[in-house]
């Protein structure tokens, strides 16, 4: 019986599990060197070189061959944090302080903000998504990303 948001542990998906996934989109089979468990995600080894020089990413903690995980694991819908905050770059944004108008990483949170009301990201953009002007807005951007295109069809070179 399959579980929504999870992927089937079979002997064939342990065995894919330690290729690299980004390579695999491109149809290559190259071996996991490391794991990231920020983006949840087996690298090849030029692949975690990029990932190490990229800003969003440069901060990751990635687990080597002898402690990555062996399998895949549950995929969450849940929207992840890719902000890395000004002054914590090792650190992901995940907190709204509302007095403030801030966002926060832990380490903010815990010095600066301790008294005051502070929401968690994921959760209130889970409340976002069935509002109406979430609809309006996406419906908005997709009008608008159209209109770009039909207009760079027309205009002449």
């Amino acid at each position: 019986m399959a579980v929504s948001g999870k992927k089937l542990q079979t002997y064939a998906s342990v065995l894919c599990a330690t290729f690299c996934q980004p390579c695999s989109q491109d149809g290559e089979t190259l071996q996991a060197e490391p794991y990231c468990t920020v983006c949840k995600e087996f690298m090849c080894s030029n692949c975690t070189n990029v990932h190490k020089k990229l800003k969003m990413s440069k901060f990751h903690a990635l687990l080597d061959k002898s402690r990555m995980p062996i399998a895949m694991q549950g995929e969450s819908d849940a929207p992840q944090s890719t902000e890395t905050c000004n002054i914590h770059p090792e650190e992901l944004i995940k907190y709204f302080c509302s007095p403030h108008q801030s966002l926060n990483c832990g380490h903010c949170l815990a010095k600066e903000h301790r008294t005051c009301h502070v929401d968690i990201i994921s959760e209130i953009s889970r409340g976002f998504k069935g509002k109406k002007e979430y609809t309006d807005i996406s419906k908005a951007i997709s009008e608008l990303t159209l209109f770009n295109t039909v207009l760079k069809r027309l205009k002449p070179n």
